[in-house]
């Protein structure tokens, strides 16, 4: 939430109305111990100038004049007295008046903090000395900054967030708005990608204050995108695929059939030559049709048949399949997925083993001389993640972006299609 604390200006506004009630309460109450004394020293007159009219006419006169001027000091008396209550009742009209634009204020600054605390992403605000001031709920969780105290140096934030720290030094020295900066982001053990822009903050007057900073988590998005990408590539390979095996199946298994009965027919008459030419000749048309079944299943991949399964179950399935491949690999197997429970999910349970099938091989021609294979899942939210790790040798960097395209292939044999299927399912 972002820090509202009181405005010096804000208490010397309250300090000063306070003082003026105080010094209106204080003038009324002399002005009403003034009208007080004077309407009793107007008593003593009037009790002396009828005494005096007795006496001597003279004093008389005199007396009246005192008493004419006591009167008018009265009159104006009262007169600086319903001055000094009008002041008093205009000060608490203005009092309450300043009370509620208080109240007002408060409101809309909680509002308006609500506001950014229930934002789905990161907003910073930095003051234009490079103060870091302000950061709402989500961007200290996307941020790692839950236990950063503010009111110090933007600059001191973190090298991890020196992009943001450059995307600021720039708009101020720019005197710019700067949209779609993105950034790389480590964060719990995981790398996110952001997407971050920001805008001059400017007051009233329309004085630069600061910058505001916006941090939006693009991972998924990226992702998503990187998936279409991807799969526009090969996307009319599946049209293909199917005609591609369609127009040679038939062929290959005629020369098949004829080839096995060649072979028959030199079996009375062996001609070793003829016997070599032939065995060729079938090995290659097997391997053709090999080849021909990962294109139709390529596919046929759209073609879905969807039920719940228990995703526990399923993965132990597949692991008791692997398991005389897992022995003779000399692969020990660890199972985390007691946090999975007897939780159910949807799918088409026979492409999900092809794929859980997939990776292990891949995982055991990865170990070639023993090791670990992990397999964990997960629950987050509504989905259900299932991760392979083995403690190969790895994938290179340099062919880790072609690793789901067709026919891409590290393997002395193949086809190139398996990871490129297990992706598209």
């Amino acid at each position: 939430m972002f820090q509202a604390q009181q405005t010096a200006d804000s208490r010397r506004v309250r300090i000063a109305i306070l003082g003026l009630l105080i010094a209106n309460v204080l003038a009324t109450a002399i002005t009403v111990w003034i009208i007080i004394e004077v309407r009793k020293e107007q008593i003593v007159l009037a009790e002396i100038m009828e005494q005096l009219r007795r006496e001597s006419q003279e004093l008389s006169s005199t007396t009246k004049e005192l008493s004419y001027e006591l009167h008018w000091q009265y009159g104006l008396t009262i007169v600086v007295l319903l001055n000094i209550v009008a002041t008093g009742l205009a000060l608490v009209a203005l009092t309450r008046a300043y009370l509620l634009s208080q109240r007002t204020l408060r409101s809309v600054k909680e509002l308006a903090a609500n506001i950014l605390a229930s934002m789905d992403h990161a907003v910073l605000t930095v003051s234009s000395d490079g103060i870091f001031n302000g950061i709402n709920p989500k961007g200290r969780e996307m941020l790692g900054l839950k236990g950063y105290d503010l009111q110090k140096p933007f600059a001191e934030i973190g090298e991890s967030l020196t992009p943001l720290i450059e995307l600021n030094r720039e708009i101020q020295e720019r005197g710019t708005n700067i949209r779609d900066r993105s950034f790389p982001f480590p964060i719990d053990g995981q790398d996110r990608l952001y997407l971050s822009h920001g805008h001059l903050l400017k007051d009233d007057q329309g004085t630069t204050i600061g910058t505001v900073l916006h941090v939006t988590d693009i991972t998924e998005q990226s992702r998503l995108e990187e998936r279409m990408r991807r799969m526009e590539r090969f996307a009319g390979l599946g049209a293909v695929a199917a005609g591609l095996a369609h127009e040679i199946k038939n062929p290959l298994s005629a020369l098949a059939l004829h080839a096995q009965l060649l072979k028959e027919q030199l079996a009375d008459t062996p001609v070793a030559d003829a016997e070599e030419t032939v065995s060729i000749l079938l090995s290659e048309v097997r391997r053709m049709n090999k080849v021909l079944d990962g294109f139709r299943e390529f596919a046929a991949i759209n073609r879905l048949d969807r039920q719940p399964v228990q995703i526990v179950s399923l993965i132990e399935k597949v692991t008791r399949l692997l398991k005389p491949y897992l022995q003779a690999k000399g692969v020990l197997l660890q199972l985390d997925v007691d946090r999975c429970g007897n939780r159910e999910v949807t799918v088409d349970n026979v492409k999900i083993e092809q794929v859980l099938i997939n990776l292990m091989l891949n995982a055991l021609e990865a170990m070639s001389s023993g090791g670990t294979l992990t397999v964990r899942g997960e629950v987050n939210d509504q989905q259900v993640h299932v991760s392979l790790t083995d403690t190969g040798g790895g994938i290179p960097e340099s062919v880790q972006e072609k690793l789901f395209d067709p026919y891409f292939t590290t393997k002395d044999h193949g086809t190139g299609l398996g990871l490129a299927i297990c992706e598209k399912i």
